[in-house]
């Protein structure tokens, strides 16, 4: 398992240190937060890289469409 870098023993530590900092009662009310958190930044992420992909394919036919136009303006 390797998420952003971060792999098995630096979770444990991280879930150790959340417990002792946050305690019991409150760790699963705020990791559910933290999981949402992250939920919505990859869905902004995928998102913003739909949209990129969409602007580079639009910006693609532009400029073969410009290129195009030279070809038939110039013979």
């Amino acid at each position: 398992m390797d998420f952003l870098g971060i792999g098995v023993p630096e979770v444990v530590v991280i879930i150790i240190l959340a417990l002792i900092f946050i305690g019991p009662r409150d760790l699963p009310r705020i990791a559910a937060r933290a999981g949402k958190f992250l939920r919505d930044i990859r869905m902004m992420s995928e998102g913003f890289t739909t949209e990129w992909r969409r602007e580079m394919a639009a910006l693609s036919q532009v400029e073969e469409l410009k290129e195009l136009k030279e070809e038939l303006t110039s013979t």
